[in-house]
Order: C-alpha cells, then structure tokens, then sequence
C-alpha cells in the first residue's frame, strides 16, 4: 500500500515509470537471443491419389472366379507438423504432429494420428517418447505404398486381428539412438506399446509396453550415398510379449543388405535385399483358434515364418535432380510346419515433373499356394495403380541444421 500511494506523486511516478522501462529494455531479448530462443516450424506432407484397377481370382481355379474393381484412392497422404528449437550447439529438442489418410476399409475414421512425440537431437545422440513408425524392419523398398508389402517387409502385430496395416506400421515408443562416425554407424533400443485389439479387431485401451527391439545399422549419409558400395546394411532384434497364457515371447530377427551396382550419381543401379525370420509362438502354448489359423491377421503374425524382399532400382538423376526411377521388387514368404507360402512381384515407374510432383505407375501381382489359398479365399490378384503425387516442405525461422529431411519420417519411394 505505501508503494501505491508513493506512486501516485508526480515525481515518483515518473522514477517509477522510467524503473519499469529500464527493466523492460533488459528483458527484451536482443536479436541473438530472441532467434536462439524462438521454435522453428516445419510443415510437410504428400499428397498421393491413385486410380487403382483390381483383379482377383478366388480359390476355384476351375472356374476362374474373379473380382473386379476401379478405385481412387488417396490412402497414405499425410501431413506433418514440426516444432523445434535450439537449445545448444548441435542440440535441439522439439515436439512432431501427423496425420495419416487410411484405407476406407480399416474403420480407423477419417485420420489416423501416426506421429505425436516429443524428441530431443544432439550429434551423438536422439531420443523419441511418443506415437512414431515402429520401425519394425531392416530397409524401405521402392514401393508406392508401404503396405504393399506389409506381409513381407515387416514384422507384423501379434497383438492385433485387425485388417489394417496401421497397426503393424505405428505404435508408442520409447526410443534411444546413437550415432558415430559423422552418421555412419547407428545403434537403436526401444520399448513400445503396439496396438492391441480384441477378436473382432477391435481397438482395446492397452498401453503397456508390450515389445522391446534393437538395432545395429550402417548407412551412407545423405550427402554421399552414392558414393560408397554398400550403401545401408543392418541387423535388428524384435521381440513381443503376446497376451497368452505363460507369457510366451514372439521373437523375430530382421536384416538387410542395400549395394550400389552403380556409384554415379546422375545414374545410379542399387541393388537391395531383407530377411525377416520370425520365431512364432511356442509349440505347446495353448492359443486360441483364431491365433491358429493363417486366415486371420494375428495368426499369421503368431505363426513360424520366413520372409524375402529384394529390389532392383535405377535412378536417373539429371543435374543430380531425381528425374526417373524403374524399379521392380520381389517378395517371398513360406510359413515353417504348414503347405502355405506367398509371392509378389511389384514392378513401378515414377516421373518427375518438377519439384516435388511425381507421375508414376506400379503393378502389382500375388500370388498364393497351399492352405492360404482356402484360408483366405484368393489364388492370385492383379492390381494396376496410375498415381500422382504432390510433396512439400516449407520451414519458418529456419536457423539450424537437421540429421535428416522431415519427409523421411514416412515411407519414401524413392531415397
């Protein structure tokens, strides 16, 4: 009280006045500080709408059953939001948000929310806690889609019996990585939450850390991955703790190989190859039949397996500016103990219009033997997608440098 009616006098009030913006004046950051302080903002995402041209033929070869259908499909654009901020040198830390467009068919809603995390960088080090890819595999494929070859490239849910790639693709992680030798050399540890859902495929509230992995990877950096022979190689451990009566674990091994045949970057022939082996599940676990059968989901995802993917890419890079890529990937996967395999051969061809927009077509043919074929009710399917593509980045208070391009956080078709 005697401070106010102190500054109620005139002259007090103008000492009080000039106190105020003195300390104002010192508050105001200077122009270093207000942008070492200041988050930068990073907005990307992709657009991609296919015309998808279907064909499948039932498990009655005789009579050549098949189903037709034309799609368009905007399934897998995403958008991503980025908030960092600088906190030393060559430190940083930030929070990311994303969304994903799913499949029609997946009952996931409208979006899917795949990235929400916050994370912290540094040259040495980078830690993520939230819901981010579960990086479940050796090496990304020159594929249009992730999914499309979610049965082979990846190790898959043994928690969930939904239909939908998603839950095999994101989950809720606790991740830790280090680097050496200016990037080369990465090793990655993780605890996570994958989705759990009930029989029917419904979504269950579980979030214990149900799965653990490691990583030990080599990886030219971005700048120079043309440059060496063996451009990305690695070998990863994954386990699950699957809800079944003895707390049984389902381990999985993942390992993959990618090699320059051809070091020019204005043309460049890379050559890349992955081996998942999962373990299944213990013979005598008591299960239930829905986890028996290779008809569901979780079933295959419990069952013994072994599964190959090898691509075969040519870039062309004009003025070392993506212009073409001509791929063809190839898939296999037999199940240990049963008559059942699988096969796919996805054949692609993208072109670059300009900055960030890409023409393209991919086929895709599988093909399935022994019991699958009555499980699943298919013998082989076609598909034909004509695709264009829109990708963009744009930063605000752009001030500091990244290990990697925002983009790459989601599949990439071409890299």
């Amino acid at each position: 009280m005697k401070e106010r009616s102190g500054f109620s006098s005139g002259g007090g009030k103008r000492v009080w006045l000039a106190h105020i913006a003195a300390w104002l004046l010192c508050m105001m950051p200077s122009p270093t500080m207000g942008q070492e302080s200041s988050a930068r903002l990073t907005l990307a995402g992709t657009g991609m709408v296919s015309l998808n041209l279907n064909r499948s033929i039932d498990q009655d070869s005789e009579a050549e059953a098949s189903n037709q259908s034309i799609v368009s499909d905007f399934s897998d654009s995403f958008l991503l939001l980025r908030l960092d901020r600088q906190l030393y040198t060559n430190h940083r830390a930030g929070m990311l948000l994303g969304f994903v467009f799913p499949d029609a068919e997946t009952d996931l809603g409208e979006v899917f929310y795949n990235q929400i995390n916050v994370f912290y960088d540094t040259r040495a080090f980078r830690g993520t806690l939230g819901r981010t890819r579960l990086e479940n595999f050796a090496l990304e494929f020159p594929t249009l889609r992730e999914e499309d070859l979610l049965e082979y490239a990846f190790v898959l849910n043994g928690f969930s019996n939904a239909d939908n790639s998603e839950f095999s693709r994101y989950g809720n992680v606790a991740r830790a990585e280090l680097f050496g030798s200016g990037g080369r050399f990465h090793a990655r540890g993780q605890a996570s939450n994958w989705t759990v859902t009930d029989v029917a495929g419904e979504r269950l509230n579980d979030f214990e850390v149900n799965s653990t992995s490691g990583f030990l990877g080599y990886r030219l950096p971005q700048g120079i991955r043309y440059s060496g022979v063996i451009r990305e190689a690695g070998i990863g451990f994954h386990s699950q703790k699957v809800d079944l009566p003895g707390g049984n674990w389902l381990t999985g091994f993942s390992a993959g190989l990618a090699i320059n045949l051809s070091r020019n970057p204005l043309r460049n022939v890379e050559l890349r190859g992955q081996v998942i082996h999962s373990r299944g599940i213990d013979a005598g676990a008591p299960v239930d039949a829905v986890a028996t059968t290779l008809g569901t989901p979780l079933g295959r995802a419990l069952s013994r397996s072994t599964a190959l993917v090898a691509s075969l890419r040519l870039l062309r890079r004009p003025y070392q500016l993506d212009r073409l890529q001509v791929a063809t990937t190839v898939g296999y996967k037999t199940f240990s103990g049963v008559d059942a395999s699988r096969f796919t051969v996805v054949p692609n061809v993208f072109f670059q219009l300009g900055q960030g927009v890409d023409l393209g077509v991919q086929y895709q043919y599988e093909s399935l033997s022994g019991s699958l074929v009555e499980l699943l009710g298919l013998r082989r399917s076609h598909s034909i997608k004509f695709v264009l593509v829109f990708s963009f980045q744009s930063m605000f208070n752009d001030y500091f440098g990244d290990r990697d391009d925002i983009l790459n956080l989601e599949h990439g078709y071409i890299s």
